[in-house]
């Protein structure tokens, strides 16, 4: 990146979903998926010998899984949607904070916080559904106790 560019913005934001097929499915893959996650790309070797602006802060502001009890519409975009279980989508929320914590990551947001259990992409991605408790929210919950005051450290 040109430098006069570079001093333009303060840091890098990033939207990374483990996505392996787009519409009509949306189907998602386990976080590391190196197959298929824009976080790994970030640092994949370079012409330039790595990742494009070292001396800038990364911050994912959104990454998720969908997974919704609710079966899909018969018709429209989300007739073919494929979610996660339950359980697949909390395991792989954690896992995702884990690989996050491995690289140069200075905060990771999961998206979202409620949502309405409805199947489709972006409608069931929350850590509470329908302002219930799901297997998300413990072991988020979980993972937050074990860790406690720890946070992303700037690398």
């Amino acid at each position: 990146m040109r430098g006069e560019i570079a001093e333009l913005f303060d840091g890098l934001n990033l939207h990374t979903y483990a996505q392996l097929e787009g519409w009509p499915t949306w189907r998602r893959s386990f976080p590391e998926d190196q197959s298929c996650c824009t976080i790994f790309q970030m640092w994949k070797p370079s012409a330039t010998g790595g990742r494009t602006r070292p001396d800038k802060p990364v911050w994912i502001t959104e990454f998720g899984y969908d997974s919704s009890t609710q079966p899909p519409e018969k018709s429209g975009d989300f007739a073919q949607w494929i979610g996660v279980s339950d359980t697949q989508q909390a395991q792989w929320l954690v896992r995702s904070l884990l690989v996050f914590s491995a690289l140069p990551v200075e905060r990771a947001y999961l998206y979202f916080f409620n949502d309405d259990d409805k199947p489709g992409l972006h409608a069931s991605a929350a850590s509470r559904g329908i302002f219930s408790r799901n297997r998300s929210y413990h072991a988020l919950t979980h993972l937050q106790r074990v860790l406690g005051e720890y946070r992303f450290a700037a690398w």
